[in-house]
């Protein structure tokens, strides 16, 4: 089962904000560890800290996009990481599972301009895993620096406050926060939604809307938590639920390593953005139409000439397609997933035979299109899905072009 969860490490999304301190980082750790540890707090997790300093500016809210410089040590002493010495910090969103625990519950506690020292025991870092030069259950020292903040206007948590708590006979608890307006989804169509997800503590540990993007599902395909499937079945468009789902129907005894404690009972935030019909994949008739021959060997059939005017050099072009075999065999469709491929013209991003076809093209337009080996994956072909030296057929749709 495909689990709707994005596991971020440490070292993930560096998106270079700068350098914004001239710090000497030489003697942060300087001393007998034996003796700075002594003046540390613990949290009731088992974080070990000491807040070097609190800042002065504001505190973060969960899906804020915090700058953090940071050093980080093994309990030997040896350095495994340092922001600092790069010349930029790590930049993510804060309170919302993208790095190790250990780090969002530390950074809660500063405002912007805060410094802290902190332990982090395994279960608070990366357990088990090996991650780069970090054994597996490792207990890290770090300092870390909140250098800057950015408010995500984009990403908020559902009041559920005065809604009343229903349950669905298989166990989910849910509240309607908006019923919607729009279509119900079904076995037949595709889903998409915004989510985030809670663990019991009520800490976050994923959300779409960080990503930019809702999340598609196909609703009784099995390839989401067996809730998820049944609960998006319920909504409509436009409709905002809260699901507190027991762990038979979330991750089960499983759980989900590194994210997702055993036997946990989650909670969802749901927001059914659209709902699309799944698109047969069948062949363009041809019968009746012309073949036009251009001199490079493509042969194009167009089934529908479009509106408009065709796409030329740098343009940006969105288009379903459906590729197939000189027997007729199926490699590959867009339209099985709703997955629209999008490409620059002439820069080299598709095989040159698709992108001199689309250029013969006009937005809305249908064709079919023969292309020869040479045009597609050349001598080679494109292991395993292609073999060597294959002319291919496409069936094309242009959906749109951009300037």
């Amino acid at each position: 089962m495909t689990k709707i969860i994005s596991i971020f490490l440490l070292h993930i999304m560096l998106l270079g904000a700068g350098n914004l301190t001239g710090q000497d980082t030489k003697h942060i750790f300087s001393g007998p560890r034996d003796k700075w540890d002594k003046n540390m707090d613990t949290t009731q997790t088992g974080l070990i800290y000491q807040i070097t300093k609190p800042g002065e500016g504001t505190k973060p809210e969960p899906g804020d996009l915090v700058a953090v410089h940071y050093i980080g040590q093994l309990s030997d002493g040896t350095t495994f990481d340092n922001s600092y010495e790069r010349g930029e910090p790590l930049t993510f969103n804060y309170g919302v599972g993208q790095v190790i625990r250990g780090w969002d519950e530390a950074i809660a506690m500063l405002r912007e301009g805060g410094a802290a020292k902190l332990i982090v025991p395994p279960h608070l870092g990366y357990g088990n895993r090996r991650v780069l030069d970090i054994p597996p259950n490792s207990t890290l020292n770090f300092h870390i620096e909140l250098i800057g903040i950015k408010p995500n206007e984009e990403f908020s948590t559902f009041n559920t406050a005065g809604y009343d708590t229903l349950s669905t006979a298989s166990g989910i608890r849910y509240m309607v926060l908006d019923s919607g307006q729009g279509l119900r989804p079904d076995t037949t169509s595709w889903a998409y939604l915004h989510y985030t997800g809670y663990l019991p503590d009520q800490r976050i540990f994923d959300a779409s809307k960080l990503r930019g993007e809702p999340v598609r599902i196909n609703p009784g395909a099995e390839d989401v938590i067996p809730a998820w499937d049944e609960m998006v079945q319920k909504m409509r468009v436009g409709g905002r639920y809260h699901i507190i789902v027991p762990p038979e129907l979330g991750y089960g005894s499983a759980g989900l390593p590194g994210v997702v404690p055993p036997g946990t009972k989650l909670r969802f935030d749901l927001e059914l953005i659209h709902v699309s019909e799944k698109k047969e994949v069948k062949p363009f008739d041809v019968a009746g139409k012309d073949t036009v021959k251009l001199d490079s060997g493509l042969q194009i059939i167009h089934i529908k000439t479009g509106l408009g005017s065709n796409p030329v050099d740098g343009n940006v072009v969105k288009i379903h397609f459906s590729g197939y075999f000189k027997d007729g065999e199926l490699f590959q469709s867009s339209l099985k997933t709703d997955d629209p491929v999008i490409f620059a013209i002439d820069q080299g991003q598709v095989i040159s035979g698709l992108n001199a076809a689309v250029k013969q093209m006009r937005p809305n337009g249908k064709a079919r299109v023969l292309i020869p080996w040479q045009l597609g994956y050349g001598e080679e072909g494109n292991p395993p899905l292609i073999p060597p030296k294959s002319d291919l057929i496409f069936d094309i749709e242009l959906i749109s072009v951009v300037k």
